[in-house]
């Protein structure tokens, strides 16, 4: 529904690997969480911005 609005969602509170794959399914563009980032202070946020991607290094997965 949002895509047909034309609006951005954002999902808050993902977690796993998983979690993400199924939203990147369903087109959700935006994410907040553990995946991306503990809790950070204000101070600590202009470090996390110029890492140049907020998503951690995931494991390659396994194609079967």
């Amino acid at each position: 529904m949002a895509d047909a609005l034309d609006m951005t969602v954002v999902a808050e509170g993902v977690e796993t690997r998983e979690q993400l794959n199924i939203l990147q399914e369903l087109k959700c563009t935006e994410v907040q969480g553990y995946i991306v980032s503990k809790a950070l202070s204000a101070d600590e946020i202009p470090r996390m911005m110029v890492r140049g991607s907020l998503f951690p290094p995931m494991p390659a997965l396994a194609l079967a």
